[in-house]
Order: C-alpha cells, then sequence, then structure tokens
C-alpha cells in the first residue's frame, strides 16, 4: 500500500485470503492505494532484491522507528538477533520490546524483519508463519552466493 508520501505497507496475505487482507488494510490506511504482486512477478522480485529506491513512510513509536531502522542495516543474507538489536539501542534489556517492535513492522522485505533470529539462533517468530521467513531467507542466501 502507498500514499503520496510513499510505501506505507507491503506484506502477504494470510489465510483469510486477498480480499479479507485488502479490507483490514484499507481500514487501516483509508487513503492508500493497494496493489497485489504475486511472488513470480518481477515486482515481487526486484523488492526481495532490494532495489526498491523509492520512500517508506513509517508510522509508529520512536522505539519502533529505531528499531526498523536498524533493520534497514542488516544485509541480505545477513542475520540479528532481537538481544543485539537492544545492545545496539543501548537497551540491553529490551529484547522483547525489539520484538514487538519488529513484529509490527508494516513494511515487510523493504524492512528486513525476516533477518531477525532469537540469539539461540533458531528462526524465532514471522507474522507470515516460520515456513515463510524461512523460504525469504533461503532466498537471500542463494542471491547473495549468485
Amino acid at each position: 500500500m502507498w500514499s503520496d508520501e510513499g510505501v506505507v505497507y507491503l506484506g502477504y496475505t494470510h489465510n483469510q485470503g486477498l480480499a479479507a487482507e485488502l479490507a483490514e488494510r484499507q481500514r487501516a490506511w483509508p487513503q492508500a492505494s493497494f496493489a497485489a504482486a504475486p511472488t513470480d512477478s518481477a515486482v515481487f522480485s526486484a523488492l526481495q532484491a532490494g532495489r526498491y529506491t523509492g520512500p517508506l513512510v513509517l508510522v509508529g513509536t520512536a522505539f519502533q522507528q529505531a528499531v526498523w531502522q536498524l533493520l534497514l542495516g542488516v544485509p541480505a543474507g545477513g542475520l540479528t538477533s532481537y538481544g543485539r538489536l537492544a545492545q545496539q539501542l543501548n537497551r540491553p534489556k529490551a529484547a522483547r520490546a525489539i520484538g514487538q517492535a519488529v513484529g509490527a513492522n508494516p513494511i515487510s522485505l523493504l524492512i528486513p524483519c525476516h533477518r531477525v533470529v532469537a540469539s539461540d539462533g533458531t528462526l524465532g517468530g514471522y507474522h507470515w508463519g516460520i515456513e515463510m521467513k524461512q523460504r525469504l531467507l533461503v532466498a537471500e542466501l542463494d542471491a547473495v552466493a549468485g
């Protein structure tokens, strides 16, 4: 979804289907436009490769925005942890709050929340499911390996 200022939401549909997801997002952002990009489309490939260079409209608390800014620095094929992000923000006891901010990320792929794992190296959670997180990480590793 986008507004005149830039992208405000980028995500996947849940099992509820595209129509229900669209209705939910349009309630949250009534002034935004919506377009679906199938996973085999050129648009999806460009987004996944990180080639989108337009503006992002980050709507969230100052803490969420700080976390999302850190996520923008995690390179394709790279990983970080909730604890590491907490350390970077000089909030070492805030790993759970970091997790909540990561989970609230409205612009998936472009703000790569899928690159955050638990401190023990397990994948942790992902709004669209662990299988999707794993697929994104594998695709990135394949793209980086070239």
